[in-house]
């Protein structure tokens, strides 16, 4: 991203929010990769310690969110108060000059959105896929179990001996 000095740009303080916003996604993007990596090494212990960690860079990411939504209402105070909601879009009619500036931001924020979007689907397909198929190993694993423990009915047919344990059952 290409920067003038700050004390040129009257928007300096925005351009300061996108750089943290774009900072926050980026952190936000390294933490959810290492979820995904550890997903698939099934290493529940670093799943969990990144759980924790996602939990807090969310937190940054939406922090910083906030700040560049407060940064554009205060850009826009004495605006055409019609404007229901504030936008980077809107900025490029109140200052014409920075337009590039403002379509890179735009640019920036909206790559790093779906970047973020595609990491968390994936991630959400992955544990899916993980429940999905703890679901199945312990299915097979209680029906080997009740399969060594028969016993018969009063009319002579088999009835297996059902476990008192109902562990990952799909309804």
């Amino acid at each position: 991203m290409q920067h003038q000095e700050s004390a040129e740009l009257p928007i300096h303080s925005l351009s300061a929010k996108v750089r943290n916003i774009d900072k926050a996604s980026r952190e936000l993007s390294t933490v959810m990769s290492e979820q995904l990596d550890a997903v698939v090494a099934s290493d529940a212990t670093m799943v969990l310690q990144l759980t924790e960690k996602n939990a807090s860079a969310q937190q940054y990411f939406h922090k910083a969110e906030q700040e560049l939504i407060a940064e554009l209402h205060t850009l826009t105070t004495g605006a055409d108060d019609n404007e229901e909601r504030i936008t980077l879009e809107s900025l490029k009619t109140r200052f014409p000059e920075y337009t590039a500036y403002i379509t890179e931001w735009q640019n920036l924020i909206t790559g790093n959105v779906k970047r973020l979007q595609q990491q968390q689907d994936h991630l959400v397909q992955l544990l899916e896929f993980a429940q999905e198929q703890n679901g199945l190993l312990m299915r097979s694993v209680y029906n080997l179990q009740n399969g060594k423990n028969m016993h018969y009915r009063p009319n002579g047919e088999t009835s297996s001996v059902q476990s008192g344990i109902a562990v990952n059952q799909h309804g």
